[in-house]
């Protein structure tokens, strides 16, 4: 018993020393330590060189998986107060619509305004999902709990419940759902078909409006973002499926 402790003891010693080496060692390469790594590697990954649409699809992707890793945001979508958001807004206050916007494909215009309801992983479609097609009793609770917050984009209760963080069997909707819905956006705002947001909207504002207000109240936008919902609910649906099956039902849990 005695050297089972001591080998516990000297376990957790040696983690703990290689863990203090790890974070010294990205501190040299890095003053920012490992957050600032991944701050550079992300303003990287934009600057890159590329179709821009690309580029978003594959921040904006980048930004979910360090969600689901537990890494909470490192990076910021334009929003309502980048330089090309600012040159949207005033050319649509100039001309009094958001047809005539110089900078139609945006982190905002298309992650801020179709790929987030709920937050980060389109979680608001994640809710509905548990409701239409989950047995399991804790979990539609937890998402009845927390439709609330995830209505206007706050997920965090919803992330650690059910728990979304390390999930591997949530983690490719997690991914695949906002990257579908800005490749939907991004063709119908390139073809035309609707216009991107200018007016600036809170981050609060219910995911599946923020595109129908940001554009000042245009039909085509709210439709366009109740086509997104329904389509994530259907990515996340045989998730919600295998996780039922894999963790067990739990139908007769009182």
């Amino acid at each position: 018993m005695g050297e089972s402790v001591d080998a516990d003891r000297a376990g957790l010693s040696l983690v703990l020393v290689v863990t203090i080496a790890v974070g010294y060692g990205l501190s040299a390469l890095n003053p920012g330590g490992l957050n600032g790594l991944v701050y550079a590697g992300a303003t990287a990954l934009i600057m890159n060189p590329g179709h821009y649409g690309i580029r978003i699809l594959a921040v904006t992707t980048f930004n979910n998986l360090m969600w689901w890793l537990g890494l909470i945001g490192p990076v910021e979508l334009s929003g309502n107060n980048s330089v090309k958001s600012l040159q949207n807004l005033a050319v649509a206050v100039q001309h009094g619509s958001v047809w005539h916007a110089p900078n139609a494909i945006t982190l905002h215009t298309l992650g801020d305004a179709y790929a987030n309801f709920g937050g980060a992983g389109m979680t608001l479609a994640l809710i509905i999902a548990i409701w239409l097609g989950s047995r399991r009793p804790r979990d539609r609770q937890m998402a009845t709990q927390t439709f609330l917050p995830n209505l206007v984009n706050l997920n965090n209760a919803t992330l650690l419940g059910l728990p979304v963080l390390f999930n591997p069997l949530l983690l490719v909707p997690f991914l695949v759902a906002p990257a579908v819905n800005i490749v939907l956006a991004w063709c119908a705002i390139t073809w035309k078909l609707v216009p991107p947001i200018a007016y600036p909207m809170p981050r609060t504002t219910p995911g599946p409006l923020m595109a129908y207000l940001g554009t000042g109240g245009d039909w085509r936008a709210l439709l366009l973002s109740l086509v997104c919902l329904a389509v994530s609910v259907a990515i996340y649906w045989p998730f919600i499926k295998l996780l039922n099956r894999v963790e067990g039902d739990d139908a007769d849990e009182t």
